[in-house]
């Protein structure tokens, strides 16, 4: 009974200190791991979708927060014809693409002023159908 009690006692013994080592161990390694990293912080991107909603002859407007800089505009065109994009900025400036029919393109905005941007959408027979989709980033896109 003596021996078995010793024994149990040199299993519990090592066990415990195996415990203790191993997180030791893993504390250590945590710490240097933290301190490998220490100044490659990177500053993450920060976005929302300001628009996503079906193409009409109503267009579409968003608001441009100040620290967002940028934003991409993806519009997909169901019909039969080409869709002609126009975009209206805050100064009433505008720019235009075309998306061909069946198809969808995007559009990148960077540097962009902060205010009230417009979509406007039309086509050689007046119909629209489709989709259009804005996100608004706080970094450049491409």
């Amino acid at each position: 009974m003596k021996q078995w009690k010793r024994v149990l006692g040199i299993v519990l013994a090592w066990c415990a200190l195996s415990s203790v080592c191993a997180m030791g161990a893993e504390s250590t390694v945590e710490k240097r791991d933290q301190e490998s990293w220490k100044g490659t912080e990177t500053k993450l991107m920060a976005s929302h979708i300001a628009v996503d909603t079906t193409v009409t002859k109503y267009g579409v407007s968003w608001y441009q927060p100040k620290e967002y800089v940028s934003y991409r505009i993806w519009v997909d065109n169901t019909t039969n014809n080409s869709m002609r994009v126009t975009i209206t900025d805050p100064q009433g400036r505008l720019r235009t693409f075309s998306v061909p029919a069946h198809g969808n393109k995007s559009y990148v905005g960077n540097g962009v002023e902060s205010g009230t941007y417009r979509l406007s959408f039309s086509s050689s027979n007046g119909v629209l159908s489709g989709t259009v989709r804005v996100r608004v980033s706080d970094v450049a896109l491409s």
